[in-house]
């Protein structure tokens, strides 16, 4: 697609249209789900970009979810509350092991689809649009009422959660991918 001096190519689509991209306004649009598929913005020669607010988002549709890792999210967790419950009925009674079994997990952005199981430990908090001040509010009472923050994607654009749960000093789990984090 060639929107006067913008050209937007990819190496296919699984949602959205290439024009979608530089709408003005906001539409879901991403790439097929295999290894190295791009999106390519040429602005021309002697041009350059500057975003006024966070122009690339992943994870807020229900397709994100997985795409984001919630799954894995939801089986760590799981996994962590079955083995602290295992423990304690073994005899091992620490403060620690207590708090490990009733563990819960906030997903912020997409949550589940519909049909995926919600237990009773996983709070959905939603979209935090961090382009208005009350969602970057929101975003930050999320990350400051969190003990970790857990980024299980299979792929992210830059990692823009990763650096700010680190700028407001909160530790991060992360899933290590090629060409993500």
């Amino acid at each position: 697609m060639d929107r006067g001096r913008v050209r937007v190519t990819s190496s296919g689509l699984a949602k959205g249209a290439e024009d979608l991209l530089v709408a003005r306004k906001r539409q879901p649009c991403w790439t097929k789900n295999e290894p190295n598929a791009w999106i390519c913005l040429d602005l021309g020669r002697n041009r350059r970009l500057s975003p006024t607010h966070y122009t690339l988002c992943s994870g807020a549709s229900e397709a994100g979810f997985d795409h984001k890792g919630g799954r894995v999210a939801l089986a760590a967790v799981e996994h962590l509350r079955e083995s602290a419950r295992a423990a304690l009925r073994d005899g091992n009674g620490s403060d620690r092991l207590h708090a490990l079994a009733r563990a819960s997990l906030v997903c912020v952005g997409a949550g589940p689809p519909p049909g995926v199981e919600v237990p009773d430990w996983v709070e959905v908090a939603g979209w935090c649009d961090r382009s208005s001040p009350a969602g970057r509010a929101k975003f930050a009472d999320e990350l400051m009422g969190a003990h970790f923050v857990c980024i299980p994607s299979r792929a992210d654009f830059y990692g823009v959660t990763l650096v700010e749960a680190l700028a407001h000093g909160v530790p991060v789990v992360a899933r290590i991918q090629i060409r993500g984090i």
